[in-house]
């Protein structure tokens, strides 16, 4: 009878590591030191291509397929897009308002206004100044993998 105490005891340790940690979501997070959501927005074409590993509040998760989620960085509160392959990785809509720590690789990605692109959100738009002919760029993270507690 010590014994299956001791071993529900284990158990019960055990779980509440592995949930303490968060829920992971995608591949292993691989990188160790994390760049601000900042530091990539202010000079997105030195990160372009690179792999980043950021952290964040998420502020919006996509409604319809969970194939994005948006984060906020904490001291700015400017917002960057992490978007995942389709299926590979799925948000659901309960991750609102929780932590994430996002591994992803920094892209750009070409929209107009009236392609429901990032413009007027806090990312860094490049001033559509409503030219729905004026392409620009908005850079987002193709998200590899992610903690989300």
């Amino acid at each position: 009878m010590k014994r299956v105490h001791v071993l529900i005891t284990i158990l019960l340790l055990a779980a509440s590591i592995i949930f303490a940690e968060g829920t992971k979501y995608g591949e292993e997070i691989t990188l160790k030191d994390k760049t601000d959501i900042n530091t990539i927005l202010s000079s997105p074409d030195k990160y372009e291509g690179e792999k980043v590993l950021v952290e964040g509040e998420i502020v919006e998760v996509c409604g319809s397929s969970g194939c994005w989620i948006k984060i906020s960085d904490e001291k700015t509160s400017r917002i960057i897009t992490v978007k995942v392959e389709d299926g590979v990785i799925v948000f659901p809509e309960s991750v609102k308002g929780k932590k994430a720590l996002v591994e992803g690789i920094v892209y750009a990605k070409e929209t107009t206004p009236e392609s429901g692109g990032d413009c007027g959100s806090k990312v860094s738009c490049g001033g559509c100044g409503g030219s729905k002919s004026k392409m620009t760029k908005v850079y987002q993270i193709k998200g590899l993998g992610a903690v989300i507690s």
